[in-house]
């Protein structure tokens, strides 16, 4: 049994469409399109790490009701977050360590979210209905992926300005000056979802 089969079949029994991704890479390892409208069984999922201890992928989007904001840090994604916050409000979401940054993990909204490449700014993408991401407890040779000390937080609403920004792919507005209050948002919709540590992730 690969040591990672038990953190695959937990975040399948989490309701995350759950598919195999190529040792040590970020490559999905099967054809996954069916997968966006799908979940795999458990039955398929042990079958996939009869073969090879592979790295875990979760299909994002509704099938998963899970977005997830990648801030690569190589490519300045720190320093768009920060003007994006200063724009409009602190992101927040559940964090997970990744290799060359960070994800930010977020309930799905409904509806269709479109994935984006720095729309949002350098070194920000957004992986929604269509996209996947790899997740705990996977490694590649340059890191490997890991949750905070708040491994067991709610995975939080996608706060509604964010939303918006989403679904129409507009450009951030430019940082508020100094003193200028923020706009009102709405509260964030749908109930609590929970991200459980998978079996075989030890923090980081």
């Amino acid at each position: 049994m690969g040591t990672r089969l038990p953190a695959a079949l937990d975040y399948a029994d989490q309701g995350r469409s759950v598919i195999p991704v190529e040792p040590g890479a970020k490559t999905p390892a099967v054809r996954w399109t069916r997968f966006q409208v799908e979940q795999a069984t458990e039955r398929q999922i042990r079958r996939w790490w009869d073969f090879a201890d592979f790295n875990v992928g979760i299909v994002t989007g509704r099938i998963s009701n899970l977005i997830a904001l990648d801030v690569d840090l190589r490519a300045g994604g720190d320093a768009s977050l920060a003007r994006l916050e200063a724009a409009y409000r602190p992101v927040g979401g559940l964090e997970v360590a990744t290799p060359g940054g960070a994800h930010r993990w977020f309930q799905h909204p409904g509806g269709r979210i479109p994935n984006s490449t720095s729309t949002l700014g350098a070194g920000l993408d957004v992986k929604a209905d269509g996209g996947m991401i790899v997740v705990p407890p996977s490694e590649r040779p340059d890191g490997a992926y890991r949750f905070g000390r708040l491994f067991d937080a709610d995975v939080p609403p996608l706060p509604d300005w964010l939303a918006a920004l989403l679904i129409d792919q507009q450009k951030p507005r430019p940082p508020r000056s100094a003193g200028k209050k923020p706009s009102g948002t709405l509260p964030g919709r749908g109930g609590p979802r929970r991200a459980r540590r998978p079996a075989g992730d030890h923090g980081g």
